[in-house]
């Protein structure tokens, strides 16, 4: 399938220069065990290490690549360093998408359209 890109903004309002890594959060099934799912790891992260000086803002983009069709999810953690001294927790971020497959009769489907139009 054809690669689809989104963007988060992940933006510095302290006064120290922050460290951070955007990590992917394994799945787990109910057994607790990793799960094996089709299609896992459709989504990756461009550019997932990096820092960001006080009050600056860069965006972060994730790039989601189908295989086959079907609705994929993943769930990433920002990591940073050095951790928020209010104790707040690492931002999370759940990505969804659903990929139907290659339209391959959309040729044979405007045909038919012309001829029902006439």
């Amino acid at each position: 399938g054809e690669a689809v890109d989104a963007f988060v903004r992940i933006s510095n309002s302290g006064s120290t220069l922050l460290l951070f890594e955007w990590v992917r959060i394994e799945t787990t099934s109910a057994h607790g065990t990793q799960a094996s799912i089709a299609g896992a790891d459709s989504f990756y992260q461009r550019r997932p290490t990096g820092q960001l000086l006080p009050g600056e803002t860069q965006e972060a983009c994730f790039r989601f690549t189908p295989r086959a069709p079907g609705s994929f999810a993943e769930e990433w953690v920002l990591r940073v360093r050095p951790l928020p001294s209010d104790g707040s927790p690492c931002p999370r971020l759940r990505l969804h998408a659903v990929y139907g497959g290659a339209d391959t009769l959309r040729l044979q489907r405007r045909q038919l359209q012309e001829e029902l139009a006439r």
